[in-house]
């Protein structure tokens, strides 16, 4: 690779490459030099990677190899890490180191790409999201959970929040990983400094799958860190998206498109009271309303 034999002011870190390699395919560092000396044909010892700064041609090249090799997202991950391939290398919008690194320890799991993502069924990726303010005041909003393994490594959302005035209010962007029978959303709210967190284990229902959890952020009116449960419920009939809004548009839990619209809305009600958080394993930081 030019980029690995360049003679640059500040040449590239082989160990590190070499580690960040490793710690995409799950593998120790030493074994993958030992799978480039066996491509190669060298005999570059282990304990020699941190030491030096010069390496054979034939390594470098087999080097090259095992980075081509890759996905298209790893192998960007690995020129970003490196600060390889110039200015032209620029980390999307929606990369986040830390989600990159989960994803590359194979947290991500598939039952939530399968199940509710955009990408193995148009339907499965589109949520309303509820959440219980008061007893009577609910506030809801649309996600759409898309995956292309091309651009990112984990399926990535965006959520989309109406206003009284039936204009978008807020809008957050950001990606989802999988552990276990949890995922962890962690998104920004565009034009915001804003960024969300939530927790939200599978909560299988007929022909549906559900999320149910935690939310954390800030309160709206003190900026103190806050949470909420929140109930991700997925739209699997068909419907206009003028329908939809027409669901987004209810504020009180005893609007009637509400129980005609949502399968057991009561029961998910029951799920959103407060005191359920601590049930959690939460204690309520503020009052948002």
């Amino acid at each position: 690779m030019a980029l690995l034999k360049a003679k640059n002011e500040s040449p590239p870190d082989i160990n590190k490459i070499i580690s960040t390699i490793a710690l995409i395919e799950g593998r120790t560092k030493q074994t993958i030099v030992e799978r480039i000396n066996r491509i190669s044909g060298e005999s570059v010892s282990y304990g020699a990677i941190t030491k030096r700064s010069d390496f054979p041609d034939k390594f470098l090249d087999a080097l090259e190899g095992i980075i081509n090799a890759l996905e298209p997202h790893q192998k960007e991950f690995i020129l970003k890490e490196n600060r390889l391939g110039g200015p032209d290398i620029q980390r999307n919008e929606l990369s986040s180191d830390i989600l990159e690194w989960i994803s590359f320890h194979k947290f991500s799991g598939m039952r939530f790409i399968e199940k509710c993502t955009n990408s193995v069924n148009g339907d499965n990726g589109s949520f309303l999201l509820i959440r219980r303010s008061s007893e009577d005041l609910i506030h809801l909003s649309r996600m759409i959970v898309s995956y292309d393994p091309t651009r990112f490594a984990y399926p990535t959302f965006v959520t989309t929040r109406y206003s009284d005035e039936k204009k978008v209010d807020k809008v957050v962007r950001g990606g989802i990983v999988e552990s276990g029978a949890s995922i962890y959303a962690i998104g920004r709210v565009k034009n915001d400094t804003g960024v969300r967190f939530s927790r939200l284990n599978f909560y299988t229902r007929t022909n549906r799958t559900d999320l149910y959890g935690i939310r954390c952020g800030h309160s709206i009116n003190t900026n103190r860190p806050y949470a909420h449960l929140l109930y991700a419920y997925q739209l699997k009939k068909k419907r206009s998206h003028d329908e939809i809004l027409d669901i987004l548009y209810a504020r009180d839990a005893s609007d009637p498109i509400l129980s005609r619209e949502i399968q057991d809305f009561s029961k998910i009600m029951d799920l959103l009271d407060p005191k359920n958080i601590i049930e959690m394993g939460l204690q309520p930081l503020a009052i948002d309303v």
